[in-house]
């Protein structure tokens, strides 16, 4: 029985070693995002892009996103729901990619 509490301790503690490393690394990445997608134009004045199911608002682009074209953009998260009802991403470097946008 002790050898069996012994052994249910160590693995106990070795979990939660592995969890909370896991933790740290996420906080160590912040905020930041990379992704490739598709963009679009929403009225009034949002251009947002697709990738993997959710919709991102892209904001501070420099220079300006085009709408429906490929893109590959790293930035910042920067908020929840906004007047574009996507996540708000505070764009730091963006450049143009090969994938084939569908007109909207």
């Amino acid at each position: 029985m002790l050898k069996f509490t012994v052994v249910t301790t160590i693995g106990a503690l070795l979990l939660a070693g592995i969890v909370t490393q896991a933790a740290a690394a996420a906080r160590v990445r912040g905020n930041n995002i990379a992704f490739s997608g598709c963009t679009e134009f929403r009225v009034p004045f949002c251009t947002v892009a697709v990738s993997g199911g959710k919709t991102y608002w892209l904001t501070d682009a420099t220079p300006p996103i085009p709408a429906n074209v490929g893109v590959t953009l790293v930035g910042v998260l920067a908020g929840d729901v906004n007047p574009c009802f996507a996540t708000a991403v505070k764009v730091t470097k963006w450049k143009r990619n090969r994938l084939h946008c569908p007109m909207k």
